[in-house]
């Protein structure tokens, strides 16, 4: 990508940064200058990615052992449900909602219920021809 940019980038284009630190992302523009530049190319993506799965993998460590249920109650579960949509980067498939599986779970009950009172009304009608 890098050769690629530095053989067609004609303009400016955007490029999103994150803060490790703050954790926050910024943008910051980019001309052919700016890459065309003398150095050493260091990733550093992984290390960032890499932080992300060991904070998670020590979450659910710490929840499955004997020790989660004593902190389990001072943790908010919105505010993990926030941490691992931010660690899983799923922000964009919208299916970290407060409570949503409360509703859905709800809806499912109703639909159960109303597919085993129709179960029931069935089997209380004689079927045709019997007396």
């Amino acid at each position: 990508m890098l050769a690629e940019g530095r053989r067609n980038l004609d303009g400016v284009d955007a490029a999103r940064v994150m803060d490790d630190d703050l954790g926050v992302e910024t943008f910051i523009s980019i001309t052919k200058a700016d890459i065309s530049a003398a150095g050493k190319l260091r990733p550093i993506g992984a290390r960032h990615f890499a932080q992300q799965a060991q904070l998670l993998q020590n979450l659910n460590q710490t929840f499955s052992g004997p020790l989660g249920a004593k902190v389990a109650p001072h943790f908010s579960g919105k505010e993990l449900a926030k941490l691992v949509e931010d660690s899983l980067q799923i922000g964009q498939l919208g299916i970290v909602r407060p409570n949503v599986a409360v509703f859905e779970q709800q809806e499912t009950q109703q639909m159960m219920n109303s597919a085993q009172e129709e179960g029931e009304v069935q089997d209380a009608v004689p079927p045709p021809g019997a007396e």
